[in-house]
């Protein structure tokens, strides 16, 4: 513990170090022969752009949805006609409810007549989405008794004074606020009721930016060098005017700039070993787009085969790499009493989580769960991140170990009442200099009453919600869940980048932006890092149930894989839905899309049976080195295949009753799949012994 304290502090010294030097000695600069001239259509000097020559930006790398960027005539970057929203999904008319809207046609989320405390009718939406109209919603008898301003909610009246039932700013569809009683206690004054104001210094939902809030985007996260971004424009648009130092990089010196992979000799610590083979050169392409591996050596197909367990039954659940010592993290759960995984006995439906060395296949250290491990993530100090549930519904659990085994954390998760239950899916630590503040992401669904870590939770209605929540130390940061009293949802797995949280599952009926396909279809959700606020929802399906099982973070793209019924639409345009692929058989399926949602760039059918699909997890990130995807082709067969530019190509398989495939971690080391087996399993030439286990196969 003491060595790993050192550590750290060495680490969090030389970060600062190295802050103060870049702030104190600016890079060097590219300087152009002759003096720059705005209206030359080359980038120059301090210039932003210049006519149509716009150094790659665009509206959606500079954080907007949809619209065109253009230069100015001082070659400025100008984005007054870039939008925060596709129009398509924020125009009033379309039925669904859009940023900044009350109501649209029919659609009232879940407010009626009743919200407002009348006794039934209809309720009217106003022509411009903006106001919810009551007069068509009926009032109880008046009685005898009734005293507009006692105080007392009688007769007619939906309020009197102070006293509105359960009605608030938040029930009737406005951001926060105060509501007040009309005179007559005959309606309710809505005045008070806020909404997204620009200028409160507060960046709401339909905001790009708000003051000094610019939602963690900086002049460096938008692609210039440095300098003080601001907001403009009514809070719709960034002021570029004080960023600064674009420069045109230059492929063929050597020196890997703004928008390269690589450059010729300068390979970014890269080398074949990276992409899984173990001896060659590694190059790059002329475009300085793409390293060049045909250069390497392959490794062989499989080089070992091991169980997990030498005696009684065990599944195993999920697999992380640990980089910094080539070991591996395992969990999963025991089947049977006396079942044994190196020093570790374990009962009958009991959870487990060891540390191995992949290699040479020796438990490092092993622990005891009280509940079934589900997932297994590592945050950049070797923290060690297990979730946890009872499959039975009768909780969960979150716990931080060290890289020794020590206990450092734990976190519970329980339900309220009989019908109640709550499953935590999967897990992603999220990282920060201080070990208090960081926590994790975890993410999975609910029903019913459940205490979140000491917050009660409620799901309404007898359908799942989804969630996505920050839990810190010692108490969780943000909490947000999906779903309605008739939408059920629910998440997978999940994934991160710079400033974005990206969730993968199901929804049934309807979500923002997303129109029921008939069964039960798939979701990618992103959600915004520091707040937890929806983003944008990246909705496929069809009238069979489908699901996403996997997601991954790749210099490509967004790479989106899971299981699928019949007819399954894969759309290319997300905001028009207008062309699709449509994968007619019942299986498994993959798609590779924009890291910003929408935009399907090729998907296809994985043949197999309906069962689990796995990503392979890098341990670079986002990860630049081959990805590979692993998954049932039947009851006796599991395949590996290499995901590449179009679509994948056949890796390796292996053979085995009730095979699967649960973990697939491209390491320094090589190619490794952790799964199940029943019977018996046979890979690439090596096979396992009879029983009901879990495998480690080192593939290359």
């Amino acid at each position: 513990m003491k060595t790993q304290s050192y550590l750290r502090h060495a680490i969090l010294l030389t970060a600062l170090m190295l802050s103060f030097n870049l702030l104190g000695c600016p890079g060097p600069t590219v300087v152009p022969a002759g003096t720059p001239q705005c209206g030359n259509s080359i980038v120059e000097g301090s210039e932003q752009c210049d006519g149509y020559a716009v150094r790659g930006f665009s509206c959606l790398t500079l954080g907007f949805n949809n619209g065109a960027i253009a230069c100015t005539a001082s070659c400025q970057l100008d984005t007054s006609g870039c939008t925060i929203a596709s129009p398509v999904m924020n125009l009033c008319g379309n039925g669904l409810l859009d940023a900044g809207e009350l109501c649209d046609g029919a659609n009232f989320g879940d407010l009626g007549c009743e919200s407002y405390n009348f006794i039934g009718g209809q309720l009217l939406c106003s022509a411009d989405c903006k106001t919810i109209e009551r007069q068509l919603c009926k009032r109880p008898e008046q009685t005898q008794q009734q005293v507009c301003g006692d105080g007392i909610v009688t007769g007619s009246e939906v309020c009197d004074g102070n006293e509105h039932g359960s009605v608030t700013c938040g029930s009737l569809g406005h951001a926060g606020g105060i509501l007040t009683c009309a005179a007559d206690c005959l309606n309710f004054n809505e005045s008070q009721c806020t909404t997204d104001v620009c200028g409160d210094g507060k960046k709401e939902a339909s905001e790009l930016c708000d003051g000094a809030d610019l939602g963690n985007q900086s002049c460096k996260s938008l692609g210039f060098k440095s300098g003080t971004l601001s907001c403009q424009n009514g809070c719709k648009s960034w002021d570029f005017s004080n960023c600064s130092n674009i420069s045109p990089a230059t492929c063929g010196n050597n020196t890997v700039e703004a928008g390269e992979v690589c450059d010729g000799t300068d390979l970014q610590g890269k080398s074949c070993a990276d992409f899984g083979s173990p001896t060659g050169t590694l190059g790059c392409n002329s475009a300085c787009t793409a390293y060049v591996t045909s250069t390497c050596v392959a490794a062989a197909t499989a080089t070992s085969v091991s169980s997990i367990a030498s005696a009684g039954k065990v599944t195993v659940q999920d697999a992380i790499y640990l980089p910094g010592s080539g070991d591996v993290m395992i969990t999963g759960s025991s089947w049977q009493n006396g079942s044994q995984i190196g020093p570790l006995t374990l009962g009958n439906e009991q959870g487990f989580l060891i540390r191995i060395d992949p290699v040479v296949r020796q438990v490092v250290w092993a622990k005891a769960l009280d509940y079934h491990g589900v997932a297994v993530s590592i945050n950049s100090w070797g923290d060690v991140y297990v979730s946890t549930y009872s499959f039975d519904g009768y909780g969960a659990a979150v716990l931080v170990y060290d890289e020794s085994g020590t206990l450092m954390e734990e976190r519970k998760f329980e339900p309220l009442t009989a019908t109640s239950d709550v499953r935590i899916k999967a897990i992603v630590p999220v990282d920060d200099t201080n070990f208090l503040k960081a926590g994790a992401i975890i993410v999975g669904e609910y029903l019913g009453d459940v205490d979140f870590d000491g917050d009660e939770r409620s799901a309404s209605g007898t359908k799942h919600h989804g969630f996505v929540s920050r839990i810190g130390f010692p108490s969780s940061e943000w909490f947000t869940s999906v779903g309605s009293a008739v939408s059920a949802a629910g998440f997978e797995t999940v994934t991160t980048d710079q400033n974005t949280i990206i969730a993968g599952g199901y929804y049934t009926g309807q979500l923002s932006g997303c129109q029921s396909q008939g069964g039960r279809d798939l979701l990618v959700a992103r959600f915004d890092k520091a707040t937890g606020a929806p983003q944008v929802n990246d909705c496929h399906g069809g009238p069979g149930d489908d699901l996403v099982t996997a997601i991954q973070v790749h210099a490509s793209g967004l790479h989106v894989a899971g299981v699928n019924g019949p007819g399954l639409k894969i759309f290319d345009d997300q905001f028009s839905r207008s062309t699709h692929t449509k994968i007619s058989g019942t299986g498994q399926f993959l798609y590779r899309s924009s890291l910003l949602a929408g935009f399907a760039y090729w998907s296809s059918a994985l043949s197999g049976i309906t069962d689990k699909v796995r990503l392979s997890k890098s341990y670079t990130s986002p990860p630049s080195q081959s990805s590979y995807v692993c998954h049932a082709l039947g009851a006796t067969q599991m395949s590996v295949k290499k995901i590449g530019a179009t679509g994948t190509t056949h890796h390796a398989s292996a053979n085995g009753d009730e095979i699967s495939c649960e973990a697939l971690l491209n390491t320094g080391q090589g190619l490794f799949a952790f799964g199940n087996y029943e019977t018996w399993a046979s890979m690439g030439g090596f096979s396992l012994p009879s029983g009901y286990s879990g495998y480690e196969w080192k593939i290359q």
